[in-house]
C-alpha cells in the first residue's frame, strides 16, 4: 500500500493509503505520547485481540479495523473503509446539526450496542471518545475496548467525560452490566446528544458519583426548549435509578425513539416551548441548591453527626433549659399563634412550629430539623453567627374577613443561600448567592382544647411541606 496523504487533527494522524485499485486509511496508534518498546508491543497485542473477536458486528455504523499495520515506520490501524472519521464532539463544535440528525445518532448507537449485546461482545463503557461522525453526517462506534488501549496516546481535542458519568447504579454495586445497564450508558449518550451537556457533572467525584446514587438530572427540555414532552420523558425513562424501572430492552428503546421520530413528536409546540423556557431557570436553580446543600452535608457528614448527636445528649440530659413550656396558651390570639409559627420557621425551632400548628407538615418537618444540626455546625466553622441556608424576611400577617374560623393572609420574602463553585478563602466554605423568592399564605385556624391553633395551610408554603425546593435534600 502507498502513502497518498498525510494528515494530523484532533490529537491524531491518519495515512490514506492506495494500492492502484482499492482505498484504506490507516490511523497511527502512539501520536501524543509513545511508550516503551515492550508497552507498546502489550498495547498491539491487546488491539490485535480485540480485532478477532470485535469484527462479528456487521452494523454498517460499526467501524471494522482489519489489522495492525507498521505503516512509515509506526503502528497503525488499518481499515477498509475510506475517508476520515471526525470525533464526534469536534464535530458539534464545529456545527450545529439538527434534532432529527441527533436522534438518528443515537438510534444508529441503539442498533449498534443490541447487535453488540446479541453477539456477546462484553462492552462496558461506551464513551464519547468512542463515537465519530463520517464525511455524510452519519454516526461511527469505535469498539470501546480500542478505544480504552488507544485514547491515552492520541490526546486530541474532544471534550473528555470521567467514565463513571455513564456507570448506572447497579454497575457501581454488583460491579456487572446487564441489558438496562447499557440502555443507561445509551440514555446518558443521549442526554449529552440533545442539551450539549451531561445528566450529572461535577469537579470531585466522589460528588459525582454521589449524584448518580441519589440525584434526579435537570430535565433535558429545560436545557433544549425545543424538545417535546414525550421525547423528554423517553430520555428519562432511560435513565431511572432502579433498573426494574428503567426502559427494559433494546427492541422498546429502537421501536419507542423511532415511533416518536415517524409521527414528528420529537419538537415540541409553541406551548411547550415557551413553558419550557419560564420554567428552565426556575428548575435548573433547584437543582443547582439541591446538590449544593448535598454536598455540604455529606461532606461534612461525620462533623454533623456528632454535633448533632452532643445536641440530643443534651437535650436528654435537661442541659438545655429543661424541658420547654408550651409557648401557645389560652391567651394567646390567632395572630400571635401565625406570628409564632413563621417565627419557627425563620429560625429552625421545631418546638415552635409544632407547638402552633396541627396540620401536616410533610418534608418541612425534617428540613427544620436537620437545617438546624447544618447551620450550627456552618457557626462552629466560621466561628461567628452566620446567615442560615434558609430563612424568612418581610413578614405581614393579614386577617381575612370572610371566614367563619380566624384565617390570614401571610405574605413574606423566603431567602434561599445557595452555595456557589466559589470558595471563601478565610472560611474555606462555598460563597454564597442569595436567591429570594416571593410568598404566599393562606393559614386557618381553630380552637383545640382551648388553644388557637393551625389546622390548614394554603400557598406558596406548600413547595417547601412537599419538598419541592430542593431544601430538604
Amino acid at each position: 500500500m502507498r502513502i497518498v496523504n498525510e494528515v494530523e487533527r484532533w490529537g491524531k494522524r491518519f495515512y490514506e493509503l492506495t494500492d492502484g485499485q482499492e482505498s484504506s486509511v490507516a490511523e497511527a496508534i502512539f501520536v501524543t505520547r509513545k511508550p516503551r518498546s515492550r508497552i507498546m508491543l502489550d498495547v498491539k497485542m491487546g488491539l490485535e485481540d480485540i480485532i478477532s473477536k470485535g469484527n462479528l458486528l456487521q452494523h454498517e455504523a460499526f467501524i471494522k479495523y482489519k489489522s495492525i499495520s507498521m505503516i512509515n515506520d509506526e503502528y497503525c490501524l488499518l481499515k477498509d473503509e475510506p475517508g476520515i472519521y471526525q470525533p464526534l464532539t469536534a464535530y458539534l463544535r464545529e456545527k450545529s446539526p439538527s434534532l432529527v440528525q441527533r436522534v438518528k445518532w443515537v438510534l444508529t448507537l441503539a442498533e449498534v450496542l443490541k447487535e453488540a449485546e446479541e453477539k456477546g461482545c462484553n462492552w462496558t463503557i461506551l464513551g464519547l471518545k468512542s463515537l465519530q461522525v463520517d464525511k455524510d453526517g452519519g454516526l461511527k462506534v469505535i469498539d470501546p475496548a480500542i478505544t480504552g488501549l488507544t485514547w491515552q496516546y492520541r490526546e486530541d481535542e474532544q471534550q473528555t467525560y470521567p467514565e463513571e458519568v455513564y456507570q448506572a447504579v447497579e454497575v457501581y454495586k454488583e460491579k456487572k452490566w446487564a441489558e438496562g445497564s447499557h440502555i443507561y450508558n445509551a440514555g446518558v449518550i443521549m442526554y449529552y446528544l440533545l442539551t450539549d451537556r451531561m445528566p450529572f457533572n461535577a469537579d470531585d467525584k466522589s460528588d459525582l458519583v454521589d449524584q448518580i446514587y441519589n440525584s434526579i438530572p435537570v430535565e433535558p427540555r429545560y436545557l433544549s426548549y425545543q424538545l417535546s414532552k414525550p421525547l423528554n420523558d423517553f430520555i428519562m425513562s432511560t435513565l431511572k435509578k432502579d433498573l426494574s424501572e428503567r426502559l427494559g430492552d433494546w427492541d422498546s428503546f429502537i421501536s419507542q425513539l423511532r415511533n416518536l421520530e415517524e409521527k414528528g413528536l420529537l419538537e415540541g409546540d409553541l406551548n411547550q416551548l415557551k413553558e419550557n423556557q419560564e420554567k428552565a431557570s426556575q428548575m435548573i436553580k433547584k437543582r443547582k441548591h439541591r446538590l449544593s446543600v448535598r454536598n455540604f452535608w455529606r461532606k461534612k457528614r461525620a462533623v454533623i453527626t456528632v454535633v448533632g448527636g452532643l445536641l440530643a445528649f443534651f437535650v436528654l440530659l435537661g442541659f438545655m433549659g429543661g424541658s420547654r413550656e408550651p409557648v401557645v396558651t389560652e391567651e394567646t390570639t390567632p395572630s400571635e399563634v401565625v406570628e409564632i409559627f413563621y417565627q419557627g420557621i425563620d429560625q429552625k425551632d421545631i418546638f415552635l412550629v409544632e407547638d402552633t400548628n396541627i396540620s401536616d407538615l410533610g418534608e418541612l418537618d425534617n428540613l427544620l430539623n436537620r437545617n438546624y444540626v447544618i447551620e450550627r455546625v456552618r457557626q462552629a466553622y466560621s466561628m461567628a453567627d452566620t446567615e442560615g441556608f434558609f430563612g424568612i424576611t418581610d413578614l405581614e400577617i393579614t386577617k381575612l374577613a370572610d371566614h367563619l374560623q380566624p384565617a390570614f393572609e401571610v405574605v413574606y420574602h423566603l431567602y434561599i443561600n445557595n452555595p456557589t463553585d466559589e470558595t471563601n478563602e478565610d472560611t474555606g466554605e462555598p460563597v454564597m448567592e442569595k436567591i429570594i423568592i416571593d410568598m404566599k399564605d393562606r393559614v386557618l385556624l381553630g380552637n383545640v382544647e382551648g388553644r388557637w391553633q393551625i389546622v390548614e395551610l394554603e400557598g406558596s408554603i406548600q413547595s417547601l411541606i412537599q419538598g419541592e425546593l430542593g431544601l430538604e435534600s
